[in-house]
């Protein structure tokens, strides 16, 4: 079925991108309507939604791997995401089945005023996009999951992220913050299986109307394991973690026992009243707990273990928990306002012997890192020394050309990668590269020569002085 568009072939001019290997399907230019752009997309399309206002709900992405984001995807402009508005008037805005995380993914938009913002059955990947005034922000179900990265969730009059029965999941860089009850909540039903992992770091969790995150525990053991670590939970109302039992969902400071394995590590846990509630097998380690009104943490017993913490200002630091008394800072953690330490600070160099951080010392407590070998130098120059330039053609099907620009003489790394940070193909590495521009060339290939799948990747330029990550879009395909 011939497919190919007029306003497909006029991007693929702009972006010298040959539409018999690029089909990106745009709204409202090709379809008047999101659902009508994914109904005629084929696995492997990008829809390209331009900037406006859409009222839809009931929006249904089946069974079919693509790409769906503002023009965000293709320029970086984060303008874009506010720009670009999903409205579902209070009913449920999109779902998603039948996906893979490997080659599935919504970027750069904004879900408004739905039911939920997104409801999975199926993984795929979430970036840079804002959900607000839904009830669950994303209310992933049994099967769902996949990556949810760089995402702005607020306002939301439920959970800003909702995890329900077996979800497999990581969950970074995101802002969760001024929902109405929840910043994450996730309910540990009865599921047996391959193991499923929440990873959730790096996230900022904050104002939430209850707790920070809630996990919320169900008969027996599941095989379910947790990774909490480098999260900023602050001032949500109830507890920065809350754990509870048997299915209820009301936060009433239980500190619930908890079977399932809880790796707590590297948090600031600030301005609660309750720092941390419950669980029987946490491994709690290097963490700040600051400010609790009540506890700073609670029932964190059974096989668990708190060690190499610091506690500061709590109505009472630790209550029925096994805490490790010799590794504990009882102290002033010595927080700037945006968390990081000052050179005082007795979180310096106090975390477990077996961490180490990128300075080669002792790891520090708490999110951020206290670099020994810069803390005194002269500030850092605000220019770097190497620009990765914008990837053009962006959608590609052929080929892409890669630019950088090197001050002086640089050795340089460069390597495209998947969604889930797997190395796909290196274009250089560790070679060295003299002043001026460069320019090398992605063939769409992996390292053993075969065609990379349609989808969102990376390429990572790396050189003595920068580290930059620029974005593209590979979409295979004929003329349709």
């Amino acid at each position: 079925m011939h497919r190919a568009s007029t306003t497909s072939w006029v991007i693929g001019a702009l972006l010298g991108t040959s539409v018999s290997h690029a089909v990106v399907l745009t709204v409202p230019g090709d379809h008047p309507t999101i659902q009508g752009a994914l109904d005629a997309g084929a696995p492997g399309d990008t829809v390209l939604v331009t900037p406006g206002m859409y009222a839809e709900s009931g929006i249904l992405l089946s069974d079919k791997n693509l790409t769906l984001g503002s023009l965000y995807l293709t320029t970086g402009d984060t303008t874009f995401v506010t720009q670009t508005v999903i409205d579902g008037g209070g009913s449920t805005i999109l779902r998603i089945q039948g996906t893979s995380v490997d080659s599935t993914s919504i970027v750069g938009l904004t879900f408004r005023n739905g039911e939920d913002g997104i409801l999975p059955t199926s993984q795929f990947v979430i970036e840079h996009c804002r959900i607000e005034t839904c009830a669950d922000g994303i209310d992933y179900e049994s099967g769902s999951g996949g990556v949810c990265r760089n995402n702005v969730f607020e306002a939301n009059t439920d959970d800003g992220i909702d995890c329900d029965h077996d979800v497999d999941i990581v969950i970074e860089h995101n802002r969760i913050c001024n929902n109405e009850d929840d910043g994450i909540e996730i309910r540990l039903q009865d599921y047996s299986g391959p193991t499923v992992n929440y990873v959730i770091r790096w996230n900022i969790i904050s104002g939430n109307g209850e707790d920070g995150i809630q996990l919320i525990d169900y008969e027996g053991l599941s095989d379910r394991v947790f990774v909490i670590e480098r999260n900023l939970i602050l001032n949500n109302a109830m507890a920065g973690l809350g754990c509870m039992s048997g299915g209820n969902s009301n936060e009433n400071y239980e500190g619930a026992s908890i079977p399932e394995r809880i790796r707590l590590a590297n948090n600031v846990i600030d301005g609660h009243s309750h720092g941390v509630a419950g669980g029987d097998s946490v491994t709690a380690v290097n963490n700040i707990i600051i400010n609790s009104s009540v506890l700073g943490m609670k029932n964190v017993d059974g096989g668990s273990t708190v060690s190499h913490t610091c506690a500061w200002q709590n109505g009472t630091d630790f209550l029925d928990c096994n805490v490790d008394v010799a590794t504990m800072v009882l102290a002033d953690p010595e927080l700037n306002p945006d968390y990081t330490l000052r050179p005082v600070s007795p979180c310096i160099d106090a975390g477990s012997p077996g961490c180490v951080d990128p300075d080669g010392t002792v790891c520090d407590l708490g999110v951020f890192y206290l670099d020994r070998a810069t803390s005194d130098a002269p500030p850092r120059r605000t220019e770097p020394a190497a620009v990765l330039h914008p990837i053009r053609p962006n959608p590609f099907g052929a080929e892409a050309r890669v630019i950088f620009e090197v001050e002086t003489p640089e050795t340089a790394t460069l390597a495209i990668y998947d969604l889930r940070g797997r190395r796909v193909r290196v274009l250089m590495e560790q070679e060295p590269r003299g002043a001026g521009l460069h320019a090398l060339v992605w063939d769409g290939r992996t390292e053993r020569g075969l065609d990379a799948a349609s989808g969102v990747y990376f390429c990572h330029l790396t050189t003595g002085a920068t580290h930059q990550t620029r974005r593209l879009v590979l979409v295979r395909g004929t003329a349709r």
